[in-house]
């Protein structure tokens, strides 16, 4: 009994080891759009690809508060499209990267230097982060 369990447990290891993208060995580019919160609080919306796509365009979706800002610096190495929304989602920010193609994105939104959430898409697919801010 006890060879069938550990059968199935090293199956299922197995199993769930080749199922993670082997993400970590690129080398990324990035780009930050910061939003300006109406208290004035910061929250930096990091965007990354790897870098044999960075020429590849990335759409961007920010949902904020209102009275929330962007600011966008001009020094990333991306070319990224953000769409930037208002909205009545107090303390929340809703943010989406869309690659256009066949390449995975980062997304990583923090405030005030505390990272608040971190996700790495598969190839192709849109990474959605909704966080809580203060």
């Amino acid at each position: 009994m006890k060879k069938k369990w550990l059968l199935l447990v090293m199956v299922v290891l197995l199993l769930a080891v080749s199922a993670v993208p082997a993400l970590a060995g690129y080398d990324w580019c990035y780009d930050d759009p910061v939003v300006v919160l109406p208290n004035g609080h910061r929250v930096n919306v990091e965007v990354a690809v790897p870098k044999e796509d960075a020429s590849q365009p990335v759409f961007m979706y920010i949902k904020a508060p209102f009275g929330s800002k962007l600011e966008k610096d001009e020094s990333g190495n991306i070319p990224l499209y953000i769409f930037f929304n208002p909205s009545d989602m107090h303390y929340r920010i809703t943010a989406v990267a869309d690659p256009s193609g066949m390449y995975p994105v980062r997304l990583k939104v923090s405030e005030d230097e505390k990272v608040l959430a971190e996700k790495t898409g598969r190839p192709g697919t849109p990474v959605h982060v909704r966080v809580k801010v203060h």
